[in-house]
């Protein structure tokens, strides 16, 4: 078991919280509902279905999922699934009794509102660029990246140190060894007094122990360079193909972030159906920029 220090127990950042028992950043759950409470409040207080999702976009999907932290390697696999178990409480906890989250609840919306019932999915999700709302989903986001985090970043270390054992036996077996000089040489083919020569303060010396053999790694260890930078190296998606069926292809397709275009993919099919491509929108009768204008002056925070 792991164990930190009570200098190190309190630390800190966003809604990740270093846990003494483990060792490990886990996520503050108290925090994380004080600001679901807030949430609540800025969604009821939206006037119009722009707004809300602007608001959900901004504090129910991106503030979150900044103050759980980038994700990397030393956080493992886990801490993964955590945010996504903590991204589905926080959207039963804002919608209760609605089954499907976010989307589900901005459906319910443009029915109460617009008497429009049968809104698809790709729609609420699409981006704008292709007529759709933009609503953010916040899961897609850590499934595309769960597979690529380590599941076991301490094998990592692990690996390292039974590695660097491995060397400092062979280095002390060389060492000790008759036959065999410091830096790989036969030792039998040099003489006395060349030994007395090269190493004359080794002379009956012991080998080192392996703590003072490792007592300067953080600055001669080039595997623990290696180690540490697989630690903390941030995994990305895996690069999504272009559409088989070229309803999005080319240029098209590589200005869609990753996250766009798994979107694209989950939904094309249904979009394709309704619409005869992804696009709900025949490109330019859609005005984007006084769109992103009217969401941005519109939308005000409350308190």
């Amino acid at each position: 078991m792991t164990v930190v220090s009570r200098s190190w127990s309190n630390v800190v950042w966003g809604f990740l919280k270093l846990d003494a028992a483990s060792g490990r950043f886990l996520l503050d759950q108290d925090k994380v509902s004080t600001h679901i409470d807030e949430l609540r409040l800025q969604l009821d207080a939206c006037k119009s279905v722009f707004d809300w999702i602007q608001a959900w976009n901004i504090y129910g999907s991106r503030f979150f999922s900044t103050n759980f932290g980038s994700l990397a390697n030393c956080y493992s696999r886990a801490h993964v699934d955590s945010i996504l178990q903590t991204f589905q409480r926080i959207q039963e906890s804002l919608f209760p009794g609605v089954s499907g989250g976010v989307g589900a609840r901005l459906k319910q919306m443009i029915a109460e509102r617009f008497g429009v019932q049968d809104v698809p999915d790709g729609y609420l999700y699409f981006p704008l660029s292709l007529g759709g709302l933009g609503l953010q989903n916040p899961f897609v986001p850590m499934f595309l990246l769960r597979e690529s985090v380590l599941e076991d970043p301490g094998k990592v270390i692990d690996d390292y140190m039974t590695e660097e054992a491995a060397r400092y036996r062979a280095a002390r077996a060389a060492f000790e060894s008759p036959h065999d000089d410091l830096d790989g040489t036969n030792r039998m083919n040099r003489t006395v007094e060349d030994l007395k020569r090269d190493y004359p303060d080794l002379r009956n010396e012991q080998f080192f122990s392996y703590d003072e053999y490792t007592r300067y790694q953080e600055r001669t260890s080039r595997a623990l360079g290696r180690a540490f930078d697989e630690m903390r190296r941030e995994p990305g998606p895996e690069p999504l193909r272009e559409m088989e069926d070229g309803v999005c292809s080319g240029s098209a397709w590589q200005k869609l972030s990753a996250q766009e275009r798994w979107v694209c993919r989950q939904h094309a099919k249904d979009m394709v159906s309704r619409f005869g491509g992804l696009a709900v929108v025949e490109q330019g009768l859609l005005p984007m920029g006084m769109m992103g204008m009217l969401r941005q002056s519109r939308f005000k925070w409350q308190g």
